[in-house]
């Protein structure tokens, strides 16, 4: 998404680490997993980890890894690695029952990866329908991820051999944005980590700012009604009750700044009772290892066992 900052600043603080995306990484030092391809109807999802299970009776949960803008489904494999490693890892040796195996799911958002039919339409900066774009994107996302929802079981085992019992999501950036509006909007999850991203609404205030869009007279800036209200939607009360959250930032991360949502955080922990916020020093809008340590030991923990046992 555009940034206002002189050319010359841009171009020094993206040759920082700490505002470099560097997925490469992400795997945490575990092996590569397994990878399955389902094309449900005409859309590709790949499915992390279900040959390492297939010998297993147990439950199924899903962890649903959505990418960033301008990124794609692949710049979320070595994060998949990672997290399913890590929790093989805490099976072993996290001191819990474990009631369910978990695999990884991502997908090309639309217009992104194998899906990419309009180049310009990446092209945020210069875009004046950059928040129609983006509002569409998100909304087919969540389309997109539903109906991985209603349908993936049945083609990974038409027979009914397994039963998918949780659906957990995080994802990066527009992959955050997602995560917030599946916690929110949808019953069916209550388990997400949600990274460098915050609440949609509180989001709108940072989309519609004059440094990052130019303001509503300007020519090259469009923002219809509907658009601007449906970044604006307020939750209703009690949507994040029950939701086991995991919000993860960096804490020099000026695109989504963490401390524009303090307040929401502090409503959303009234509901829900099970809020974290962890930021990460010297980190920008990244997602990092640590941060993909802390998302597999949350779904792990919430997603995958036995709630009694001793806690991590």
């Amino acid at each position: 998404m555009a940034n206002t900052a002189p050319r010359d600043a841009r171009q020094a603080r993206n040759l920082d680490p700490a505002h470099v995306m560097d997925f490469s990484n992400l795997h945490l030092g575990h092996a590569p997993a397994s990878k399955t391809v389902v094309t449900i109807v005409d859309m590709d999802v790949f499915v992390y980890g279900l040959e390492e299970i297939k010998d297993s009776k147990r439950p199924i949960a899903v962890a649903c890894l959505s990418h960033g803008w301008a990124n794609k489904a692949m710049h979320m494999e070595q994060m998949a690695y990672g997290v399913l490693g890590e929790a093989r890892r805490l099976d072993k040796e996290g001191g819990r029952k474990v009631l369910r195996d978990m695999i990884v799911v991502t997908l090309d958002h639309r217009n992104h990866g194998a899906r990419r039919r309009n180049p310009n339409g990446l092209v945020f900066a210069n875009n004046p329908l950059r928040l129609s774009q983006a509002h569409a994107t998100l909304v087919g996302g969540v389309q997109d991820f539903e109906l991985v929802m209603d349908s993936l079981a049945s083609y990974l085992w038409p027979r009914d051999e397994r039963r998918i019992e949780e659906w957990m999501y995080t994802g990066v950036s527009l992959g955050g944005h997602l995560t917030w509006r599946m916690l929110r909007d949808d019953p069916r999850i209550r388990i997400g980590a949600p990274i460098v991203s915050i609440p949609p609404e509180y989001l709108a205030g940072i989309l519609t700012r004059q440094f990052r869009v130019p303001p509503p007279d300007d020519p090259l800036n469009i923002i219809p009604s509907t658009v601007r209200n449906a970044f604006e939607l307020q939750a209703a009360p009690g949507s994040y009750t029950n939701k086991k959250i995991l919000s993860l930032h960096g804490a020099i991360d000026e695109t989504i700044p963490v401390r524009v949502a303090k307040d929401e955080f502090v409503r959303i922990r009234g509901e829900t009772g099970n809020l974290e916020v962890y930021v990460q020093d010297g980190m920008g809008h990244v997602v990092t290892p640590e941060m993909v340590k802390r998302v597999a030991e949350w779904f792990w923990r919430w997603g995958c066992c036995e709630q009694r046992e001793a806690k991590l």
